[in-house]
């Protein structure tokens, strides 16, 4: 369902949440600008605290710490200086130029947040969209892949390790375990 992020306030509240959501900010908030946004020299700055009140709106909630696995991933759809300024080095993941995957946003930043998995991870594998994709319908079990999510031989690769949930050994009754040094 397509709805205001006001919205979200009350789903965090009584701990209803929707599987998956995917929030995006209005032009003014989320570092595009528009002219009638105000303050346009101070466009990341605003970007930034949006996004920082949002994040936190989310992981001060109770159900932030429910023994369900739960994401936040902050992305950009593009970095300015390669799309116009470079639209021929654009792409990543060490793909054939003219593949599908090769086109988009150039170099940008993604922060996946988890509220039971990797802490301070840096990854440098190259992804893109598409492997935010495939990760997503990895997630939900869904195995025929959309687009170009299943384009392995093209370079799109799984985001596993960035919300991976360490497992942690079950002691049978009775049983004891033991780290040894």
């Amino acid at each position: 369902r397509n709805c205001r992020l006001d919205q979200l306030s009350t789903d965090l509240k009584t701990g209803k949440l929707p599987n998956y959501s995917h929030i995006i900010l209005n032009q003014c908030n989320e570092m595009h600008g528009l002219q009638e946004c105000p303050n346009d020299e101070k466009l990341i700055q605003r970007g930034d605290a949006a996004i920082g009140q949002l994040v936190d709106r989310i992981t001060s909630a109770t159900v932030w710490s429910a023994a369900e696995n739960s994401a936040i991933v902050v992305t950009f759809d593009e970095d300015n200086y390669y799309l116009f300024d470079h639209p021929e080095e654009q792409g990543c993941c060490g793909t054939d130029p003219k593949s599908e995957t090769h086109y988009g946003g150039g170099h940008i930043a993604t922060i996946v947040i988890t509220n039971h998995g990797p802490r301070g991870l840096v990854d440098a594998t190259p992804y893109n969209h598409y492997s935010l994709l495939r990760t997503t319908e990895n997630a939900f079990g869904i195995d025929e892949y959309l687009n170009m999510a299943g384009a392995t031989d093209q370079g799109v690769q799984a985001m596993t390790k960035l919300f991976a949930v360490p497992i942690t050994p079950v002691n049978p009754i009775g049983s004891t375990v033991s780290n040894a040094n």
